[in-house]
């Protein structure tokens, strides 16, 4: 997977994420972030911040329910998300072996 392409999944699924009040409101609470931090962050002229579009995925990948709710809703397979969130983060190529 390319970094655009995670990218591309990581920003639809915080849209996926900004659509449910509840969990976005855990969302922002965990990340210490407010609403208008994700404002900028989406709205950065030089594209969506990488941080926050990490710190969404991490936040889905925490719970398998949110993980099979978010998959689901954007057509993938449950594992394109954390392999996303591995390229967003750099450790697509780690292996411990």
């Amino acid at each position: 997977m390319t970094p655009r392409h995670a990218e591309d999944i990581a920003l639809r699924a915080l849209t996926w994420l900004c659509m449910d009040d509840e969990l976005l409101r855990v969302f922002l609470a965990a990340s210490g972030a407010g609403p208008d931090d994700l404002r900028a962050a989406l709205g950065a002229p030089e594209g969506p911040d990488a941080g926050m579009l990490g710190a969404a995925l991490e936040f889905i990948l925490m719970r398998d329910a949110t993980v099979i709710a978010c998959a689901r809703a954007l057509g993938l397979p449950n594992d394109r998300l954390a392999l996303a969130g591995a390229v967003l983060s750099g450790r697509a190529g780690m292996h411990w072996t």
